[in-house]
């Protein structure tokens, strides 16, 4: 399991842990209905983003890459690249929203730094942060 630099921790002197559970998923069609009929939608270069508040006290996240992504190699690759940014930011992002996350055909190939630059971007757009967070944590 991945945790954070040394020395980096929460508040309380604990070790951050950097995974993606799935009670942080989005998972079934009814979830991804839901943030898509009453959700607000927020447009980056490189990809898509619909929110909406939950009733949890956690946020939860679903990634799409359709078929205009390119095959399944390149989709596989452009939804692996969007859930670890979402991996690298979970303690920066708002609690109590959902959230899904649309690649766009140029996730698999653009720089990551580009990819983390437009995922702030997006994200600071749809009011996912935290606002008493810095944005470029790592």
């Amino acid at each position: 399991m991945s945790t954070g630099s040394a020395g980096s921790g929460s508040p309380d002197g604990s070790i951050l842990r950097y995974t993606f559970p799935k009670t942080y998923r989005l998972r079934t069609t009814e979830e991804f209905k839901r943030v898509y009929e009453a959700g607000q939608k927020q447009v980056g270069r490189h990809m898509v983003v619909w929110t909406r508040p939950n009733e949890f006290n956690y946020f939860r996240a679903g990634v799409v890459a359709s078929k205009r992504v390119g095959n399944a190699v390149k989709r596989t690759r452009a939804k692996r690249r969007i859930r670890e940014l979402i991996r690298m930011h979970q303690y920066q992002l708002q609690p109590g929203r959902d959230f899904v996350l649309v690649s766009r055909y140029t996730v698999p190939a653009v720089a990551w730094e580009e990819l983390v630059k437009d995922f702030q971007h997006v994200c600071e757009r749809a009011n996912l942060f935290e606002d008493n967070l810095e944005t470029d944590r790592r």
